[in-house]
């Protein structure tokens, strides 16, 4: 069965048609995949918008609960881990307890629809992706660099 995919163009008719001052959709694309990812006529254009937002976020979500709590990680996390410094682990910290609150938001979401509580969380998870995002930059590259210079070998240890 041959999937059908909505034209962009009535994506944006559709969104520029609510009542809300919502970002724009081309920067929401940008960061979020949204016209790659709507691609089912619906009646609830924000709720969909909303749950694309809640999955990138639980994606990051799920890597800074690796690097949280490593137990049962895959082995790279760990050559992460001893090269980084405490100032990382308090903003992976940081970002995990942000990404916590806009899982469990949209959790709530999944429960009872809102327009309007759908309306303020892809605002607000927008605005709050724009401060995250170049946090999460920062360690990622970190940890890309570390990867690529551990400088701590690994001594009597399993190399697979």
């Amino acid at each position: 069965m041959e999937e059908t995919k909505k034209p962009y163009t009535e994506i944006k008719e559709k969104y520029e048609a609510l009542e809300f001052d919502l970002p724009e959709l081309v920067k929401l694309d940008e960061d979020f995949e949204i016209s790659k990812q709507l691609d089912e006529e619906t009646q609830f254009i924000l709720r969909d918008i909303r749950k694309i937002i809640a999955q990138k976020f639980s994606a990051y979500l799920q890597l800074f609960e690796l690097l949280k709590n490593p137990s049962s990680s895959p082995v790279f996390v760990y050559s992460i881990l001893k090269n980084i410094s405490d100032d990382d682990k308090k903003r992976i910290k940081e970002v995990y307890k942000e990404l916590s609150k806009y899982q469990i938001q949209s959790m709530k979401l999944d429960t009872i629809y809102t327009e309007q509580l759908e309306f303020e969380y892809v605002k607000n998870g927008y605005d709050k992706w724009q401060e995250l995002k170049t946090q999460i930059l920062s360690i990622l590259n970190k940890a890309d660099l570390d990867a690529e210079e551990d400088k701590k070998p690994i001594k009597n240890g399993y190399f697979g």
